[in-house]
């Protein structure tokens, strides 16, 4: 069973995931891209405090194995996303500029579909 450690990490985890792809999607300027890059080194310190820390929670096997099959790739992702934002913050031209925030805004859409699905998948056992 998924400890209430665990459900409130991951429950948080994705309230600040959500609020940061939110804000990716209004971003306007270079300005905005420094302060969405301070809100995420908060996130990712949430992340590597809260959520890698975390231990395999006792559940049936099935579940524990696709269990840490997503929160490998959700690591994963998680740190390309990273390298994602350095790259955006360093684009001077405008279209790579916009490719490089296409492809945050995409990472993010995968990282929040990770966290959902862990949430469901712990939550249903």
């Amino acid at each position: 069973m998924l400890s209430m450690a665990h459900s409130q990490a991951y429950q948080e985890f994705l309230t600040l995931l959500e609020k940061l792809n939110d804000d990716f999607f209004s971003v306007e300027d270079e300005i905005d891209i420094k302060s969405l890059q301070k809100q995420f080194q908060t996130i990712k310190a949430f992340f590597q405090q809260q959520i890698v820390s975390l231990a395999a929670p006792q559940l049936d096997e099935a579940i524990a194995t696709r269990w840490q099959s997503l929160q490998t790739e959700l690591y994963r992702e998680f740190r390309l996303l990273d390298t994602d934002i350095l790259f955006l913050i360093s684009s001077r031209q405008t279209e790579t500029r916009s490719q490089r925030l296409k492809s945050v805004r995409d990472r993010l859409e995968r990282i929040v579909g990770y966290s959902t699905a862990i949430n469901s998948c712990l939550t249903t056992q």
